[in-house]
């Protein structure tokens, strides 16, 4: 008649000396209609050369988050943790990835009814060529996971390497 779960349990007679007085109680529940978040559990960036003004968010990548449940999905705040990383976020109007990223948002939507999504753009701006992490969380009334983190990870592709200008070695050597 509502939305809660129903519980309860079904009582089986038996002869097993195992459960107290010959009785086994098998629990029973309805299941839950709740939210369920979902989206991908890393985003990766290959090699970034530092950037300044001229190139600042040129290196992005969309992904999505999805509710996945049968109830609403309501989401308190997104954060990209630590403050100052070198990744940041907007949210695209549509997943197409020829769409302008300067009519991007900053607001993403408070609420995903079931089986509903929404993109976000991911900008990578490392100040230097080293490895960067970061975590893009998300606060939500997912009773599985109120708050959902993906990892972000900039610059740790294979290692590159280089050959120095020494003297070669002839076949006579």
């Amino acid at each position: 008649t509502d939305e809660s779960p129903d519980t309860g349990y079904l009582e089986l007679k038996t002869n097993d000396p195992k459960y107290d007085d010959g009785i086994l109680k098998v629990n029973l529940q309805t299941p839950t209609l709740a939210p369920r978040i979902f989206s991908k559990e890393n985003v990766i960036f290959r090699r970034v050369p530092p950037v300044d003004e001229t190139t600042r968010d040129l290196f992005w990548q969309l992904t999505e988050v999805q509710n996945i449940g049968q109830a609403p999905l309501l989401l308190s705040d997104i954060v990209v943790s630590p403050e100052g990383s070198d990744f940041s976020i907007s949210f695209p109007e549509s997943n197409d990835p020829d769409a302008d990223p300067t009519t991007d948002s900053g607001d993403y939507p408070s609420t995903l009814e079931a089986e509903e999504s929404f993109p976000i753009r991911l900008y990578f701006n490392p100040n230097d060529d080293l490895p960067s992490t970061a975590e893009l969380t998300f606060y939500s009334n997912d009773p599985a996971a109120e708050t959902y983190g993906v990892s972000l990870l900039g610059n740790s592709g294979s290692p590159c390497l280089q050959r120095s200008p020494e003297r070669e070695r002839t076949a006579a050597e």
